[in-house]
């Protein structure tokens, strides 16, 4: 079975390599060579802290101890940053060997709080590591001007940074999937859950993930990031997240309907273009009460209406319908007790996340015969739990 060392913005979390599924906490350290480290929230945001880049030397550091990460482990480092208009944009991700920096991934910052951008990175120990894992984030050039530039880290459910040990074996076969959402999306980056889960059942999963708070296809239409993932091409598949509201309000009132609709077609017939070969599915996402419904009636309407909108707009753009709300409702109805939604009864919890990565993950290995094997990640959560909501993403499938 893989071992799993997982970071989150205050601590850090060690399975030993001979130690598999026991885990020790360690606080993280955060280390910056130029510049201060404000204690205070930055935008009103419960932020961790902001990064002054005052020089080319002005990085983050991750420091994430272990025993012993032997050579040939592969690693996945995944992380959120924010940044505001004017502060350096360029970035690449390093790891240490040990003896020299070993470049992961360059990566381009989006502006705003509500625009995280999440890079996931997959990689294999060239050297064995001992001691202590470090990774960093450090601009690659400057992109304006002035003395101070910040990059953000917030510490809310669904931004930071997490790194997992996947083991030493690599899958048999890989797949390149574009991810396209929101909030609903981003919060405990369901992506990288689903990524887990896929590599514990021999399958990679290559991601890129453009996830605005708030966002419809139509105003994804218009995000730089996301029409630069979708030109970038050659996708295996593509998952669309659209926001809750269009995928009510559409069955709802159908003459009002049609621009959301048009925007789903839009969206799919992009992605097609540079990936023509790209299997497109549409999530037909999960109920809440945050907004009253959105005249639904309730949670019997509300999941009525989706259904009926996830139909109307996979016909018209020629979608696959990802069930992820049937599985959530199963878990609602059937287990009460489980905390699946933040405390504005809007945003998913880790569990709802982990429902959402299960069926698609399902949806994209093997829909026609869904399954899981005795070791899928747990992905944190209680293994019978985990088990549990994985039986319910099969049953939403078949």
């Amino acid at each position: 079975m893989k071992q799993t060392l997982l970071i989150f913005l205050a601590f850090v979390a060690v399975c030993g390599p001979s130690q598999t599924g026991v885990q020790d906490v360690f606080p993280a350290e955060w280390v910056i060579p130029k510049g201060g480290f404000p204690a205070e929230a930055t935008n009103g945001s419960p932020a961790f802290g902001a990064l002054e880049l005052q020089g080319a030397d002005s990085i983050w550091v991750f420091h994430f101890p272990v025993k012993k990460l032997r050579k040939g482990t592969f690693m996945e480092f995944d992380w959120s940053m924010s940044a505001r208009k004017g502060d350096w944009e360029h970035y690449r991700a390093e790891y240490s060997d040990g003896a020299e920096w070993v470049p992961l991934k360059e990566f381009q910052v989006c502006f705003g709080q509500k625009h995280p951008t999440t890079e996931l990175a997959t990689f294999r120990l060239a050297k064995t590591i001992r001691n202590e894992l470090k990774i960093r984030l450090l601009p690659v050039h400057p992109d304006s001007v002035g003395p101070v530039r910040t990059a953000i880290i917030t510490r809310k459910a669904y931004t930071g940074a997490k790194a997992l040990i996947l083991g030493n074996k690599a899958p048999l076969d890989s797949m390149k999937i574009l991810f396209i959402g929101n909030s609903n999306t981003y919060y405990n980056c369901a992506p990288s859950l689903m990524k887990e889960i896929a590599w514990s059942q021999g399958h990679f999963f290559d991601i890129e993930m453009t996830t605005k708070g708030g966002q419809t296809f139509g105003q994804h239409l218009t995000l730089h990031r996301t029409m630069d993932l979708v030109r970038k091409g050659g996708y295996d598949a593509a998952v669309l997240q659209n926001n809750t509201k269009p995928m009510v309000q559409v069955a709802l009132f159908p003459e009002k309907g049609e621009p959301f609709i048009r925007d789903c077609v839009a969206l799919s017939d992009s992605i097609r273009r540079y990936s023509p070969l790209a299997r497109i599915i549409l999530e037909r996402s999960f109920p809440y009460s945050g907004n009253n419904f959105w005249g639904a009636g309730g949670w019997e309407g509300m999941n009525k209406a989706m259904d009926e909108t996830a139909i109307i707009m996979s016909e018209a753009a020629g979608t696959e319908i990802s069930p992820i709300g049937h599985a959530s409702e199963m878990a609602r109805t059937q287990r009460p007790e489980l905390v699946l939604y933040q405390s504005d009864n809007a945003h998913p919890t880790l569990l709802m996340s982990y429902i959402k990565a299960c069926v698609n993950y399902l949806m994209l290995v093997c829909p026609d015969n869904p399954s899981f094997s005795d070791d899928a990640a747990d992905c944190s959560l209680e293994p019978e739990l985990a088990a549990y909501l994985r039986s319910l993403a099969v049953k939403a499938i078949k």
